[in-house]
């Protein structure tokens, strides 16, 4: 759960904010290689449950005396579309909340990436106007990541 802070505005009314826990706070590579590797996964995961689906409605058809008989005459073309239509309507409606879902999880992290784009847009703005003390959202993580390790330091590497 983030971190929960109470503003007093006026009076009684106060105001609660809930920010994210740390563990949440992805570098935007991450956020674009996870929303890649979910659309990935889920494509995946709709194809074989498709093909499964499929294979199964026609083995089934197959094994049933009557059905394969259908599927045999000069009429198994429409036997065939019969079958398949059924399975795929099947499909779409166990497939589409789960594409919906999907497409609600990759909104939130792309306005996640919005916004990280928009604040280094800013500044490199800044920069470009000739402002050379500009400070870039972002650049703080990279320093703490950049310093070496105690007894790296204690070495005389800096």
């Amino acid at each position: 759960m983030g971190n929960i802070t109470h503003i007093q505005l006026m009076g009684e009314v106060g105001l609660l904010m809930v920010t994210q826990p740390h563990v949440f706070k992805l570098s935007m590579v991450a956020k674009f290689v996870l929303v890649v590797f979910m659309a990935m996964t889920i494509m995946s995961l709709g194809t074989l449950f498709s093909f499964v689906t499929i294979y199964n409605a026609l083995t089934s058809a197959l094994g049933d005396e009557t059905l394969r008989s259908q599927l045999m005459s000069d009429h198994g073309q429409s036997a065939l579309e019969t079958l398949l239509v059924d399975n795929l309507m099947f499909i779409v409606m166990v497939c589409a909340p789960v594409g919906v879902l999907f497409f609600v999880v990759a909104v939130v992290i792309a306005r996640g990436m919005r916004t990280n784009m928009a604040a280094l847009q800013g500044g490199l703005d800044a920069l470009a106007d000739g402002a050379l003390d500009t400070e870039i959202k972002g650049t703080e993580r990279v320093m703490k990541s950049a310093r070496l390790p105690a007894p790296l330091l204690s070495s005389g590497l800096r």
